[in-house]
């Protein structure tokens, strides 16, 4: 998720919404960088204290300066997915979000797929009784829950026309995932 919310954050800050803190965003990147090192095929007490700690120090940034660095389009994009399946889980829906998000950013979506790919994170649409169309319905679920929860989030006040036009994004996007999880083998 704090892949594409610290996206969000900067979008915001062009916009004339929020102020960025460097030093959060410099925190938080050694965060993501420490996750991507864990090796979760080694045994669990090797990794997990650092897995723990990367949640407390994210928890924590969080307290000091509120959700944009955390919670982003992503965490709209998840929303809209959990109404729509009852299979998946906030985690599985906020990664899957996250992925969508860069995608529309047009940032660090490699980064995001390598790092859910290393935990074995499986993104498959059909795990989750989900298709490109719901995969839609939850963009514009996302962009409504979006305009009542935070006025002043980047994607809020997009026209509908905007996310019409967006359409081709989405199913270019799910089309890989379509019976191909990013955790499986050979995707």
């Amino acid at each position: 998720a704090y892949i594409s919310a610290i996206e969000d954050w900067k979008i915001a800050e062009t916009n004339g919404q929020a102020k960025v803190n460097l030093a959060v965003i410099d925190m938080t990147q050694d965060t993501i960088n420490t996750i991507k090192n864990i090796n979760i095929e080694e045994e669990l007490n090797s990794w997990i204290t650092k897995y723990c700690l990367c949640q407390v120090t994210l928890c924590n940034i969080t307290d000091w300066v509120g959700s944009p660095p955390a919670s982003g389009t992503e965490h709209l994009i998840a929303k809209g997915l959990e109404a729509i399946s009852k299979k998946i889980l906030h985690g599985e829906a906020v990664a899957l979000g996250t992925i969508i998000a860069t995608e529309i950013q047009g940032q660090r979506q490699q980064e995001a797929i390598d790092i859910f790919k290393k935990l074995q994170i499986n993104l498959t649409l059909s795990n989750f009784d989900l298709t490109k169309e719901d995969l839609a319905l939850a963009l514009f679920q996302g962009k409504e829950k979006g305009q009542k929860k935070a006025p002043h989030h980047p994607w809020a006040g997009l026209s509908a026309g905007f996310w019409w036009s967006r359409r081709r994004i989405f199913y270019r996007f799910a089309r890989p995932f379509i019976g191909h999880g990013v955790g499986r083998t050979g995707t």
